[in-house]
């Protein structure tokens, strides 16, 4: 699997992976996305069961308001129906009193037959009235269960919705869990060599605190009675020591006349090039006389340079000067002057190397560049460089393969990025991402979106 590439910051010079910035911006962009379609669907749902409880309030107090209008069709009818018969007992009490018995029994069978025409078109009336509030009943009935219906398939659509959403919130965290979990394995790790890298330090400085500290507690014991002169001296000794690993760093021994340290300078090679004496003063005041004692001290010794190192430097030098041929300094460019100084010596020393023998070494040069040693070597110096060539040209062959495999790589895990953005995206609608659109696409969205 390629590398994740990484970027630095360029204010805190810490790395960025970038697959985890993309993955970061594409969850919160999906997250925010979603987030806003959950929002978007829930008041779609809650507009859709107030309009379906409005809707079967309606159809309610339809279905009461159609059983009062037949109940009040049904009173009126009775009511209309007897009064026909209080009018016909009437007619026939008038034909009783002005007809005779003929006329009576005429009277009689027509007052059945306007009884029996009247009861008839009042059943009839009533069962047409009857008919037409069973059919709007009906009518309400199947409305209302269509309704009913829909407020179930609805109810089953929400339910589906929040079953999916649960679903994809399940399979998110877990993605996210598995995330984290390798995040944390990798920072583990780190942390765990960072850890034993910061344990090897911290074992080296306090084995280097211990040898430090047993080399002063030595020092204490040797010369607790040392003044703050010596103890520089001692601090002077130890910065040459370390400073040049070639040299011979000695202290005139106490009882002898003599400068506090001698230095005898040897290059790379073991040769002598000249001697350094060093006189350590840490006192308050300046003393002109030491530059001549020095002086003599140097003579004696048959010393190259001396130099002086003092917490006091005389007036006119602020950092270091020469001085009736004693180098003057302070002590904390005591170092850096032992460099120079150094580099003179040994370049003199090479010049005076260089002049001794001056043709026999022309003689063993000429030997040496027409013998067989010389032709050796440089044939072993063109092996060397025709063998880098040749492996210079494996590198390139294969680096060549392996940036082709990782170009691969990188293609295939760009193509399974847009795929899993597109799969996710048919689910639930996500921010557009330009680099993933076509422009006349893009064009034609504005047109229909205005």
């Amino acid at each position: 699997m390629a590398e994740a590439q990484k970027i630095i910051c360029p204010n805190c010079k810490t790395e960025i992976s970038v697959d985890d910035v993309l993955h970061a911006q594409i969850e919160a962009r999906i997250r925010e996305r979603y987030e806003a379609d959950k929002r978007k669907n829930e008041a779609a749902l809650a507009a859709r069961e107030a309009a379906l409880t409005k809707k079967a309030e309606e159809v309610e107090a339809a279905r009461k308001n159609t059983e009062k209008v037949v109940a009040e069709a049904v009173s009126g009818k009775m009511a209309e129906l007897a009064q026909k018969e209080e009018v016909v007992a009437r007619a026939k009490r008038d034909a009783d009193m002005l007809v005779a018995n003929a006329v009576k029994e005429k009277l009689a069978q027509r007052e059945k037959e306007i009884q029996r025409l009247a009861k008839e078109e009042a059943e009839n009336e009533k069962k047409q009235e009857i008919a037409s509030l069973k059919s709007r009943e009906q009518d309400l009935t199947t409305k209302l269960t269509a309704a009913r219906a829909e407020q179930i398939q609805l109810m089953d659509d929400k339910k589906k919705l929040q079953d999916d959403k649960e679903a994809f919130e399940i399979e998110k965290r877990k993605q996210l869990d598995e995330a984290r979990a390798q995040i944390k394995e990798e920072a583990d790790r780190k942390a765990g060599e960072a850890y034993q890298t910061i344990l090897a330090q911290k074992d080296k400085t306090l084995a280097d605190a211990l040898r430090v500290n047993e080399e002063l507690k030595r020092k204490i014991e040797q010369g607790s009675q040392q003044s703050q002169g010596e103890v520089a001296e001692l601090n002077l000794e130890e910065e040459l020591a370390k400073a040049f690993i070639y040299d011979t760093v000695e202290p005139v021994p106490k009882g002898i006349r003599g400068a506090d340290v001698i230095q005898k300078v040897r290059n790379s090679a073991g040769k002598d090039c000249g001697k350094i004496v060093w006189e350590v003063k840490n006192t308050k005041a300046w003393s002109e006389g030491w530059v001549q004692k020095l002086k003599d001290d140097q003579r004696e010794i048959r010393a190259d340079v001396a130099i002086i190192v003092s917490s006091v430097l005389p007036e006119g030098v602020k950092t270091f000067a020469p001085r009736d041929g004693v180098w003057v300094c302070d002590s904390h460019l005591a170092i850096p002057l032992a460099l120079i100084i150094r580099d003179k010596l040994e370049a003199i020393a090479r010049e005076k190397g260089l002049a001794v023998g001056k043709n026999e070494k022309m003689e063993i040069l000429y030997q040496y560049l027409t013998g067989v040693q010389f032709r050796q070597r440089i044939e072993a110096i063109v092996e060397a460089f025709s063998s880098m060539e040749q492996d210079i040209a494996k590198e390139k062959k294969y680096f060549t393969k392996k940036w082709a495999s990782q170009e691969m790589q990188i293609k295939k895990i760009l193509t399974n990025t847009i795929g899993v953005y597109g799969d996710i995206d048919g689910m639930v609608s996500l921010p557009k991402i330009p680099a993933l659109e076509l422009e006349y696409a893009s064009t034609a969205d504005e047109e229909t979106t205005s």
